[in-house]
């Protein structure tokens, strides 16, 4: 299920790690945010709390940071629309192109996906108008 909502990270989860290829590769961290949601198009529910995971953290073990090619990684007390899929019980996934953060009481573009049709749409509307549009996709 592909979910629309916006949201504050109020704080993290615990993270994990996914490995991918045939294990000879080192796994990959994925961070998980606590987003507290401010408007949805629906489900999850105003003022629920959900966990929103990111591909990308510090591996484990160490102190090195990962992230995917054009990602940015998310910070506690920043606030997003999220486009998400939703991956279990209050656990979303949403790539970089679909995690648009909100900054002065505005939608903007994520970092390098300012050229996209999502981006255009819905840079420089406030949340509440970003919701609405995305509703009645």
């Amino acid at each position: 299920m592909i979910a629309a909502f916006a949201g504050e990270v109020i704080g993290t989860g615990k993270g994990r790690d996914v490995q991918i290829g045939r294990g000879r590769e080192q796994p990959l961290p994925i961070s998980v945010f606590l987003v507290r949601v401010e408007a949805s198009t629906g489900d999850p529910a105003v003022g629920t709390v959900v966990k929103v995971e990111q591909f990308g953290g510090v591996m484990t073990g160490g102190d090195v940071r990962v992230l995917l090619a054009g990602d940015t990684a998310m910070s506690v007390g920043a606030r997003y629309i999220f486009v998400a899929r939703q991956d279990g019980p209050d656990t979303y996934s949403a790539s970089a192109f679909a995690r648009f953060p909100i900054e002065d009481g505005r939608v903007t573009a994520p970092a390098g996906w300012e050229t996209t049709g999502a981006s255009r749409a819905l840079a420089g509307r406030t949340p509440a108008e970003a919701i609405e549009m995305l509703a009645a996709e």
